[in-house]
């Protein structure tokens, strides 16, 4: 019936005509019954008729966190390693600051300004590259995200270093959740006083704590 090509008979953000072309029924929003609506799928890059699974070898449906692993991967916000022919996500290895940097970008759905893909570095031990994550780190400091080494300057060229192949302790993460928190402006860091007999952390963790 062309007369409804455009309408939207389940409300899922596409027509009745793409959804023929797709090939998904058009009064079900979720077509394959995987907890995302067709629409999402289709702007994801997925495809909306084949159920959502794991792209992961080593993430099976018994894993604790698979329903999570298999939400952000679908998203596109993970990031795997291809290993012996196969998609490894490795999921008891500790996470890099680099590679957390990485998520929370794309969590908040922030794509590095061309700027962020040009010299110079902004800290003493990152090369300007074609690296995925030089671009991130610099759009990250940008966005107020993230800072370096600051009792590590160095003296020459007045940067820090941002050490992004090391692991992200607890209390650095949870800053960098906050920060990016402030800057959706759902919260608000204004007030927080790091003292100097304080660990710079402390405020950060009340704050955290606060919103529960």
């Amino acid at each position: 019936n062309p007369g409804d090509a455009l309408e939207d008979a389940d409300g899922d953000g596409l027509s009745n005509l793409e959804e023929y072309r797709l090939g998904t029924n058009p009064l079900n929003p979720d077509s394959d019954g995987d907890g995302f609506t067709d629409s999402e799928e289709v702007a994801f890059g997925k495809d909306p008729t084949q159920k959502a699974t794991s792209p992961f070898d080593d993430v099976d449906p018994d894993h604790p966190y698979y329903d999570s692993i298999v939400n952000l991967s679908q998203k596109n916000i993970l990031r795997g390693e291809f290993e012996d022919g196969s998609w490894s996500f490795n999921p008891d290895t500790f996470i890099t600051r680099k590679d957390f940097t990485d998520i929370i970008l794309k969590m908040l759905c922030i794509i590095p300004r061309p700027e962020s893909y040009e010299p110079p570095s902004l800290f003493s031990d990152i090369e300007h590259s074609d690296d995925y994550y030089y671009a991130i780190l610099k759009e990250a400091v940008y966005q107020g995200f993230i800072t370096g080494y600051v009792g590590e300057t160095d003296a020459a060229t007045g940067l820090t270093p941002f050490k992004p192949n090391i692991t992200i302790s607890r209390a650095e993460a949870v800053k960098i959740v906050l920060e990016a928190l402030e800057q959706q402006e759902i919260i608000s860091l204004r007030n927080v006083q790091v003292g100097e007999d304080d660990s710079w952390y402390g405020p950060y963790m009340d704050v955290a704590q606060d919103l529960t």
